[in-house]
């Protein structure tokens, strides 16, 4: 099965339909501005003043408000300080850097296909003569030999040129429940072979070999993956794992439900599909939006812990910034924080503060990590 669209297409839904449990994590790209975390480890991040925490008696459910969950017995708190971090970017990262110009090749440029070669390619799958949308895709973009795709699939490209046109058939074993014994046909067009000719055009002269570009694609990924917003989202999931929840407030779990529901209902309206098929397409049942919640719930009582016993604050300035970038706007919009605020809760999710407190102390934790 066509492993990079399923998980590009679960990834959408995850940035839009559960944008509270990831709220406003970005993808990878090498052109954006990043905060560099040369900053010490120690430095509290910009935006902070005295902390404001919920007294005793006070309403912990309003969005926003600041809970000590430990001090109040409904969670153990894990570690969250000078967690490694491995900086060297994967060969996913390097392909999705790298995807925005090796999309850009053409047949015109010749040149016979070898093993490690990064390749652009358009294919379709057919079972018994009909194609099969789930495993058809466009300009995907490959590494001949690192069997992203199935073996047969890739070996099969090897020796060919840009503009050849393959047919393999691979038949899934048991790793594919839908597919276990299936086999399909398909047909590869090789749309182009990334060399020094592409590498040099690209660049702009700048890497004008295929090892020079890469490196560089490497050094900048490596920066991007040292910053304070990146670190903390590569460690989030350790603090995550290593804290516990004891008891969790009382009806949040299900209110985070039904917000959940909604999403995914704004993302079928999105996408023009019903609610239920887009359930089935992506394998869910109502059944498990409660667990959905439940690690929603989780990962804002350990933020507004952290807070608490950091004495941190997210003021109206940081959080301004953290609502644009997470709804891909500017301050040039000239909205004012109550109207970006309104759109947030209108297409994102129901608690704005909570959610942009979040991403803060994902930034300060990344900000403690420890850099490998």
């Amino acid at each position: 099965m066509d492993k990079k669209k399923n998980t590009t297409i679960i990834a959408i839904l995850i940035a839009v339909a559960m944008m509270a449990v990831a709220a406003g994590v970005i993808g990878l790209s090498i052109y954006m501005e990043q905060q560099k975390t040369e900053k010490k480890t120690e430095e509290t991040p910009k935006g902070t003043t005295t902390p404001v925490v919920a007294e005793e008696g006070e309403d912990t459910s309003v969005d926003g408000a600041v809970t000590d969950y430990v001090q109040s017995g409904n969670l153990k708190l894990g570690n969250y300080e000078g967690l490694e971090v491995d900086t060297e970017p994967t060969e996913d990262e390097i392909l999705e850097a790298m995807e925005e110009d090796l999309v850009k090749m053409t047949k015109d440029h010749k040149g016979k296909i070898k093993k490690g070669d990064y390749v652009c390619v358009t294919y379709k799958g057919y079972m018994d003569g009909q194609e099969y949308e789930e495993l058809s895709d466009q300009d995907v973009v490959l590494r001949v030999g690192d069997y992203y795709m199935e073996k047969v699939f890739e070996d099969s490209l090897i020796g060919k040129k840009p503009g050849d046109v393959v047919t393999p058939s691979v038949t899934y074993d048991d790793s594919y429940e839908e597919l276990s014994g299936e086999t399909v046909d398909y047909k590869i067009t090789i749309k182009g072979r990334f060399d020094d000719y592409y590498a040099d055009k690209f660049s702009k002269g700048k890497y004008p070999t295929v090892k020079k570009y890469i490196a560089n694609i490497e050094e900048t990924l490596r920066a991007q993956n040292r910053t304070a917003e990146s670190a903390g989202e590569a460690v989030w999931d350790s603090v995550m794992e290593d804290s516990e929840v004891l008891k969790y407030p009382e009806g949040a779990v299900e209110e985070e439900t039904v917000n959940t529901k909604k999403q995914y209902e704004s993302f079928a309206e999105m996408q023009g599909v019903s609610y239920e098929d887009l359930l089935e397409q992506f394998g869910m049942t109502e059944e498990g939006f409660e667990e959905i919640a439940q690690d929603t719930v989780k990962e804002r009582m350990i933020a507004k812990t952290i807070m608490a016993k950091e004495q941190l604050v997210l003021d109206d300035a940081a959080y301004q910034k953290y609502l644009l970038d997470s709804m891909e706007e500017t301050e040039e919009s000239g909205k004012t924080l109550d109207e970006l605020e309104n759109e947030y809760k209108e297409g994102y999710g129901e608690r704005p503060k909570d959610d942009m407190m979040l991403r803060f102390v994902q930034d300060f934790v990344g900000g403690k990590a420890k850099l490998n």
